[in-house]
């Protein structure tokens, strides 16, 4: 559950439900969240943003394991298992009396600090592989891999939004996506131009014609899984001419294969 996408004045009534009467417009009782996950796990996103009603409640619920609905008297008990995330500096909260210290406490017993995907970098790609592989599933996209080029500017994004900006990049650039290779120019401006400072702006046509080449050779290398053989038939050439070229560029196919197998 999203807590900041929830109104303040109802995230009581989310989380831990109401009574009819409860409230104007509460013509019926509710359960909340608690109720609903009973026996099982509540996953509270942005725990930062509660209220600070909505803290004392929680407070109560992790010392006592009971809670009562909004505009109710009856006391329940929380068979619920309660994980908790947020974005915002809880600490700081907590100094500027933006969060209670003591609920604080509670939800620090077992706390994991999570990075931000900008000093992750060797997740980005494994991550972006992943959603690659959801979304092309999800949307019936029949696209073989992602470029290395695209690869590339993936990895030096910085990231802001983290890894909700890297699924949300990566869906769309599977839905503009109309070949078997997701390229660089089907991902948004901003990564394009994030690419640029890496890349000569003067290059001349060989040049830019000769760095597109390498990328196919990359590209083909890497779904032959190394084999020059099959990267060759892939992009419609002879061997020959890809060992040259493997050669021309600086190459190295073995990053590409697979442990144990064997290259032409």
């Amino acid at each position: 559950m999203s807590v900041g996408a929830v109104p303040d004045r109802m995230i009581e009534s989310e989380v831990f439900g109401h009574e009819k009467g409860a409230f104007a417009g509460a013509t019926s009782s509710k359960r909340g969240s608690l109720e609903l996950a009973c026996g099982g796990t509540l996953f509270l996103d942005e725990v930062g943003e509660l209220s600070g009603s909505a803290q004392t409640r929680f407070l109560r619920l992790l010392r006592e394991g009971r809670f009562a609905r909004l505009g109710g008297t009856e006391t329940l008990s929380a068979d619920v298992r309660i994980l908790a995330a947020s974005t915002t500096d809880l600490e700081a909260a907590v100094a500027a009396q933006e969060f209670r210290e003591d609920l604080h406490r509670r939800l620090s017993a077992s706390a994991v600090f999570l990075p931000p995907l900008r000093e992750r970098g060797s997740d980005v790609l494994l991550l972006a592989e992943h959603f690659f592989a959801r979304y092309s599933r999800a949307h019936g996209k029949r696209i073989r891999r992602i470029s290395t080029a695209a690869m590339d500017m993936l990895a030096s994004h910085p990231w802001p939004g983290n890894v909700r900006e890297l699924e949300n990049t990566i869906e769309r650039a599977v839905l503009s996506c109309e070949s078997s290779v997701l390229h660089g120019h089907h991902l948004p401006p901003a990564l394009q131009v994030a690419k640029a400072p890496e890349t000569s702006t003067r290059a001349s046509l060989s040049e830019a014609v000769q760095q597109y080449e390498k990328d196919l050779i990359l590209d083909a290398l890497k779904s032959a899984r190394g084999n020059r053989m099959h990267a060759a038939r892939l992009l419609d050439t002879t061997e020959r001419v890809i060992g040259y070229k493997i050669h021309k560029y600086g190459i190295e196919p073995q990053r590409f294969r697979a442990p144990g197998l064997a290259s032409r």
